[in-house]
């Protein structure tokens, strides 16, 4: 077997294992054997591609901040202990250290077959729509959930519609070779999340699709040889724009529901208000000591009874300044990056749409903290490590 078919397998094995890990409620109960399973060998070969990557020189800053970043999360976690419980690893902080670590771990092998060339782009469209197709399937699951609980099929609010954020990033990706599925994708989402009535989904949604036009009028007048060619392909392009455009307004217009919220505007924040202050507070309160390096993981359960919903406080109460201070960072090199001028202009425009979405749900919701940031680590991966690749072939 050789290493190129090897790295089809592994890339395939590893997409599937996201795949039918996400698939939870849809096919099959939660928190089932085949979810835990999944799970498992997820972590496990992607830990095996850790030290892969840990055994090669040079590894660019964002590669080596998140290594960084990750050991210390792990560190806190390990020998961190509830006060007030007998407990090693209470189930909240279990659960978010598992999601901490199937989210940003699986970076590693796609970076590193990115890195060797022995990624499949054909694998990785295939994946799309599957992972798309099970989304969909998980988002109508939630839906379901909620009304059973509330009954109220009219005024829900439906997290699911992060899931599509997180995976706008890739569908902007697969726009390179599958434009048209990529496109159709990208409005059944924006679609969803107008249904789904969340307001900071809404505003992450709203900035990609400023994003992905930008990239589709790029896209094709890089390979049209004529100007009237790209004159046309451009008004093919805004009409697009405008019509999907015309019809999410349309949809938002008649959700009452999400128009009443959107209104409220400040005057409802769901109660992170208090959860921020409660946070910002016992962080405040500490010790030089614990002011820059926290109060140990999922601190923020402890001082607000809930996590963060923002990842700079949550990380503050964990660690500190200084976790602070690295996770800054690694935004940092990915501007960076996104700055460099032998940086392809559409991988540049790729990372700009995870910088900014990931950036905004780090303010107002769950970034790093959700196993669904594993598709921003496809993303990254196949970006970053393609990058790289590129720099080693041109240094050769």
């Amino acid at each position: 077997m050789n290493k190129q078919t090897f790295g089809n397998i592994i890339q395939s094995c590893v997409l599937s294992l996201v795949i039918l890990y996400y698939l939870q409620g849809v096919i099959y109960p939660i928190g089932n054997i085949v979810a835990k399973i999944s799970f498992a060998f997820l972590i496990l070969i992607s830990g095996i591609y850790v030290v892969k990557v840990l055994a090669l020189k040079n590894k660019g800053v964002f590669v080596k901040l998140l290594i960084t970043f990750i050991f210390i999360q792990s560190m806190y976690f390990l020998f961190y202990r509830a006060p007030d419980s007998g407990l090693i690893f209470p189930s909240c902080y279990y659960e978010q250290f598992k999601l901490i670590l199937g989210g940003l771990i699986p970076f590693f092998v796609y970076y590193y077959l990115a890195l060797k060339g022995r990624l499949s782009a054909n694998i990785l469209n295939w994946f799309s729509v599957f992972l798309f197709l099970a989304l969909l399937g998980k988002y109508f699951y939630e839906l379901r959930s909620i009304i059973d609980i509330s009954n109220d099929s009219e005024n829900v609010v439906n997290n699911a519609a992060y899931y599509f954020v997180n995976l706008a990033p890739l569908l902007l990706l697969i726009a390179r070779k599958k434009p048209i599925i990529s496109i159709i994708c990208v409005v059944i989402s924006l679609g969803l999340v107008i249904s789904a009535t969340k307001r900071g989904a809404l505003v992450c949604y709203v900035m990609f699709m400023c994003i992905y036009s930008y990239f589709l009028f790029k896209r094709q007048r890089k390979f049209l040889d004529t100007r009237l060619k790209k004159t046309v392909a451009s008004i093919l392009v805004l009409t697009l724009v405008v019509t999907i455009g015309y019809f999410g307004f349309q949809a938002l217009s008649a959700n009452e529901y999400f128009l009443r919220r959107l209104s409220d505007g400040v005057s409802n924040t769901s109660g992170r208000d208090s959860i921020f202050a409660s946070i910002f507070e016992a962080w405040m309160n500490g010790n030089v000591i614990e002011i820059l390096f926290g109060h140990g993981f999922a601190a923020s359960v402890q001082f607000a009874g809930n996590y963060a919903h923002n990842d700079w406080l949550e990380l503050l109460a964990m660690g500190g300044l200084s976790i602070v201070m690295i996770y800054l960072l690694i935004f940092l090199s990915l501007v960076g990056l996104i700055r460099s001028k032998s940086m392809n202009k559409e991988d540049s425009i790729v990372l700009f749409s995870v910088l900014s979405m990931w950036g905004a749900q780090s303010l107002f919701s769950m970034g790093y903290c959700d196993f669904s940031w594993n598709i921003y680590a496809l993303v990254l991966g196949v970006v970053i490590g393609g990058i790289e690749r590129s720099k080693r072939l041109n240094y050769e």
